[in-house]
């Protein structure tokens, strides 16, 4: 199947996007059974958008529907100021005020969103770099967190509570003792309530902050990894219906570290995934049709390609193929892109300014990957069908043009 995509550059920083799953960090987790989604809008063009946000170098982007209306509303983490680059913020800023920014746009009639001059923006902490979403406190809206890389030695999470209408209270700080980086959430000890586990890069380690049902969080039981993990992915790899963690190491390790959740919430790791190239991020999903989870590790420092891991259902995996992703694959996500009911892999091309499709074929073999050009150093790629036509879209949140790039996909003629 031929993939038609059009790309719509939404100017300085305005982003789109779901993840779906979204492994770079950016991870969804809604719904618990009892909450009602609205009705989805019928098909909507997307209207082609410059949206200023004032900020610069849009890190990570999500795409949900954050006030229950049928549309989806556009969230944007960016860093507030960089002394390096204070030129390029239209607005200025104080050098000393670090702390980063998400701005909120909601989904508007015919495909618009709310101008970014009224829309609301949340102060978090510095560096945000990685978006997860979950109910947090049980009330059936969207809440997110943050994990913000943060200076020195230290980061940070932050907690957006959703407001019911459209917004978010103002947020709560939860400290870190090491650097975040990717963040997930799940229901890890299984009591009904969102959990989160976020990387600390600098402790060779990933931190668990157990969630009340309230919005709130007691932090946090660190669980070690490999040297230097940067991202995570949470799925059931030894199908015990509990989720399990794996974190891609980049660092001499060259390395994935497999967490299994021993029921009651807390992880043992298992013996590495070796590679001859670090992991720089991993996603999960059933590649070869088996019904168990397998991996895909993205490799962008020497190999440049997507390495594919079969996993046999009780937490061990085994190396099936590496496959070229073009030029510095940094990011990797899996989605069904052509809706041949098998799971294709999306990499972001971060040093070319691309993204790299390869269709699955429902083995574990990948194809010869699809190149769609974006804005310049994209860091992360979202996958949703943002017009409703039945076929995902993918926007990239570009930090060196400010910008994010929404990538429309259209039926083939």
């Amino acid at each position: 199947m031929t993939l038609w995509v059009s790309a719509i550059r939404i100017g300085l920083g305005m982003i789109g996007l779901l993840l779906l799953p979204l492994a770079l960090g950016t991870e969804t987790s809604l719904g618990n059974g009892q909450c009602e989604a609205p009705p989805p809008l019928p098909l909507e063009a997307i209207t082609t958008q410059n949206i200023s946000i004032l900020g610069l170098a849009p890190q990570a982007v999500l795409a949900e529907d954050f006030n229950q209306d049928g549309r989806f509303d556009l969230l944007v983490s960016y860093l507030r100021c960089d002394p390096n680059q204070r030129a390029l913020d239209p607005a200025g800023c104080e050098e000393q005020d670090r702390r980063g920014r998400v701005l909120l746009l909601l989904g508007q009639a015919r495909g618009g969103f709310t101008a970014a001059a009224s829309a609301p923006r949340f102060v978090v902490g510095e560096a945000p770099r990685f978006l997860a979403i979950a109910d947090f406190n049980g009330d059936c809206f969207p809440d997110v967190a943050v994990a913000n890389f943060g200076a020195e030695t230290r980061g940070s999470l932050s907690i957006l509570l959703n407001d019911g209408r459209g917004s978010f209270v103002t947020p709560k700080t939860i400290d870190l003792d090491g650097k975040a980086r990717g963040i997930v959430t799940g229901d890890f000890d299984q009591d009904g309530k969102s959990d989160l586990a976020v990387v600390l890069s600098n402790r060779r380690a990933v931190a668990l902050a157990k969630g009340d049902g309230k919005g709130n969080f007691t932090c946090c039981l660190e669980v070690p990894t490999g040297p230097s993990p940067q991202t995570l992915v949470v799925a059931d790899f030894n199908n015990d219906g509990y989720p399990d963690l794996a974190t891609a190491n980049a660092s001499s390790s060259q390395s994935v570290t497999l967490l299994l959740n021993d029921r009651k919430g807390e992880f043992r790791a298992l013996a590495p995934l070796r590679a001859d190239d670090s992991p720089f991020d991993l996603d999960a999903g059933d590649l070869n049709g088996d019904g168990l989870s397998d991996l895909v590790t993205a490799h962008a420092a020497a190999t440049d390609s997507l390495w594919v891991w079969l996993g046999n259902g009780t937490g061990a995996f085994t190396f099936r193929e590496r496959f070229p992703a073009g030029t510095d694959p940094i990011r990797v996500s899996l989605a069904d892109v052509n809706r041949d009911g098998h799971l294709d892999a999306v990499a972001v091309n971060g040093a070319v300014n691309r993204l790299s499709l390869l269709l699955g074929d429902g083995t574990g073999k990948l194809s010869s990957p699809t190149t769609i050009p974006t804005g310049q150093t994209p860091l992360m790629v979202a996958i949703a069908d943002l017009n409703r036509d039945g076929l995902p879209d993918f926007i990239t949140a570009n930090q060196s043009s400010h910008d994010v790039s929404v990538l429309v996909q259209t039926p083939a003629p």
